[in-house]
């Protein structure tokens, strides 16, 4: 699962690095939201799942994500999912349950989550922007899988 996550969040980021100054308002697949809102909400929705992982509860706080106008918004999501990863990482941490509101879960499915929201929110934005997101099959297998 962490291998997954990580190769997802390579393409993303990828994407998410094509991103210029005039982007932020392009339309996206996703209801309602921008290009920037979007890689708002992933890279908001990456640290909200570390602070779980690390024990504390999950948390909707908005300060978790980063300005939808951020001047580097690669980095917002790198800098989040490499966190995400390195928490889950830890030995133990992928087999504990947390309490979430809908009942305990494992990190496994937490990651299993994220790699979901990693692969759906790269490809809103990259068809805002006109891109492709190169992923490779068995990422894609596995997003759809969860």
């Amino acid at each position: 699962m962490i291998e997954l996550i990580r190769r997802a969040s390579d393409a993303t980021e990828a994407v998410l690095a094509q991103i210029g100054p005039t982007d932020h308002e392009r339309t996206t697949p996703c209801p309602e939201m921008s290009v920037g809102q979007v890689a708002s909400h992933l890279v908001g929705g990456l640290r909200a799942f570390a602070l779980v992982g690390e024990g504390g509860a999950l948390s909707f706080d908005p300060g978790l994500d980063p300005d939808p106008g951020s001047d580097d918004p690669a980095r917002d999501f790198r800098e989040a999912a490499d966190h995400l990863v390195a928490v889950f990482s830890t030995h133990g941490r992928l087999d504990a349950n947390y309490a979430m509101p809908w009942g305990p879960t494992n990190g496994a499915q937490l990651v299993g989550f994220e790699l979901i929201e990693t692969v759906t929110h790269g490809w809103d934005i990259a068809r805002g922007l006109g891109v492709d997101l190169e992923v490779e099959h068995d990422v894609v297998s596995a997003t759809l899988d969860g």
